[in-house]
């Protein structure tokens, strides 16, 4: 399915600013697809942008996400040995490894409740609510993500197996040799078993994570109708949050597969642990 999008070149006023608010408080580099789309529909992405940050901002959803990129990387890795990534390709799979699993948790919070499901705000110890120093890691900023002509990229090969090109911003170089190894190696893994099963693992655990976030999510339909939204954009928005959420879990997969092969067992940690405020 075709997805409308505000890529993060062309964001302005209102979406801008919510843009580098997503990037400072997810420590990320860039804009992930999840909030790109639904900026389509900006006043959807306010009352999302409301919701989900002072949840993603927590010691509790650095910490679940960091336990889907181990389970992720524990499985993956027993799939084979994927080629080493080049020079040129190694920095952007660091940032992707962090990434992938703050990305799958924040569309998958987004689709339940926007769905009006979830969280029931579990009762967490105190430490859990702790919030974590914003902004994006020195070692991640440093890479650097070039214009919407450059070819050949890492993103083809790790957003999912059926092909699907990347954003602009998203593209990463690397080595025409590398990415024809890596493709195939991904490729491969997608069709065992062990895959598909983990892909539901996977599902199951950013569900039960969710279920315990510590902060009211207050974007069901009911809500979203107030702010102003038509039953044809709450549909849209779901049928979105359905689609991103299920490719990035597609996502977490793949990235752990190739970095495996950078990071050994080391794969199963955070390329980039967060520091406590």
């Amino acid at each position: 399915m075709a997805v409308a999008e505000v890529p993060e070149s062309e964001a302005e006023g209102k979406v801008k600013e919510i843009y580098g608010d997503i990037k400072d408080t997810l420590r990320l580099p860039f804009v992930p697809p999840v909030f790109r789309h639904v900026a389509a529909t900006p006043d959807y992405l306010i009352v999302a942008r409301r919701a989900l940050k002072p949840n993603a901002q927590t010691l509790y959803f650095e910490r679940e996400a960091d336990r889907i990129r181990s389970e992720a990387a524990r499985i993956m890795t027993q799939l084979g040995r994927p080629p080493a990534p080049d020079e040129t390709a190694r920095p952007a799979l660091r940032v992707l490894h962090y990434a992938a699993p703050k990305v799958f948790l924040s569309s998958a919070a987004l689709r339940l409740a926007t769905a009006g499901e979830l969280p029931r705000m579990q009762v967490l110890p105190l430490t859990q609510k702790q919030q974590i120093k914003p902004g994006v890691p020195p070692e991640a900023a440093s890479v650097q993500l070039p214009a919407e002509d450059a070819a050949p990229h890492l993103l083809s090969v790790v957003m999912d197996h059926h092909g699907r090109l990347p954003p602009s911003e998203e593209i990463v170089p690397a080595s025409p040799s590398y990415l024809t190894a890596a493709w195939g190696a991904v490729e491969d893994a997608t069709l065992r078993a062990e895959y598909a099963q983990l892909l539901r693992t996977l599902h199951r655990l950013a569900d039960v994570a969710v279920t315990a976030l510590p902060y009211r999510m207050d974007i069901a339909p009911h809500v979203l109708r107030l702010c102003g939204l038509s039953e044809s954009q709450i549909d849209e928005i779901r049928a979105t949050l359905h689609q991103d959420t299920h490719e990035a879990a597609q996502m977490v997969a793949n990235v752990a597969y190739l970095a495996g092969a950078m990071e050994g067992a080391a794969a199963a940690e955070s390329p980039f642990p967060a520091e406590v405020l």
